[in-house]
């Protein structure tokens, strides 16, 4: 009976996600992560609790694919997700978060990232200087 209660709460998931009434589907995607989350801990069922997890990291990223119109970070949402269930999973977040990056890389182009590169370079260089002057 878990499982089908699981597999209902999955499809009613997906289905308010995808139709999205009265809110976007991020929305839904982030209720049902904290349903799943706390019907896992209370039940003590640990593929509830990853899957909570899993519709989590959909969930932010497809908030924030939203607010900046980068689809890119739907990818790296489910990712970051599998990263943190661990396991054989963390090898396959590697791989779409790696993935994610790349396609966003294609949505804004080299430049932007190009910026962060040479200022994260620049400040390594700048703490790396600083603690030599200081030691």
């Amino acid at each position: 009976m878990r499982y089908l209660g699981a597999a209902l709460l999955w499809a009613a998931a997906l289905v308010l996600a995808i139709t999205h009434p009265w809110l976007p589907g991020w929305a839904w995607g982030l209720l049902f992560a904290a349903l799943f989350y706390y019907v896992g801990e209370r039940l003590g069922e640990r593929l509830l609790k990853q899957s909570g997890v899993l519709l989590l990291g959909w969930g932010l990223g497809a908030m924030l694919a939203d607010l900046t119109g980068l689809f890119s970070l739907k990818l790296v949402g489910v990712g970051a997700a599998l990263l943190a269930l661990g396991g054989e999973l963390a090898y396959l977040g590697a791989v779409v978060v790696g993935v994610g990056v790349l396609v966003g890389v294609f949505e804004v182009g080299v430049a932007p990232w190009l910026g962060v590169v040479l200022a994260g370079l620049g400040l390594f260089l700048l703490l790396k200087g600083s603690s030599r002057s200081s030691g």
